[in-house]
């Protein structure tokens, strides 16, 4: 059996990281409105719908309603950041 010795801000940090990964999971799967993916990107509808037809994730729930999931949101626009950093 091993024991391992941690120190009290080894723990906390610790505990710290496992809070942090969990809240973060939890934002990664949060449903977003079209009018709260603008607000989080900050930018108009227009653009956002623009978005989407290029690719953005986007759930429909009728012709005029649709939902993002933060974490494809934040995704996509990583990777269209990084892609347009190494162009």
């Amino acid at each position: 059996m091993n024991v391992v010795v941690l120190s009290p801000e080894q723990l906390q940090d610790i505990v710290e990281q496992a809070l942090r990964a969990g809240l973060n999971a939890r934002e990664q799967r949060e449903v977003l409105t079209t009018e709260q993916c603008c607000t989080l990107l900050e930018i108009t509808r227009k653009t956002l719908m623009r978005y989407v037809s290029e690719g953005l994730p986007c759930h429909s729930l009728s012709d005029r309603e649709q939902r993002f999931l933060r974490g494809e949101v934040t995704a996509w626009i990583r990777s269209r950041s990084y892609g347009a950093s190494n162009s």
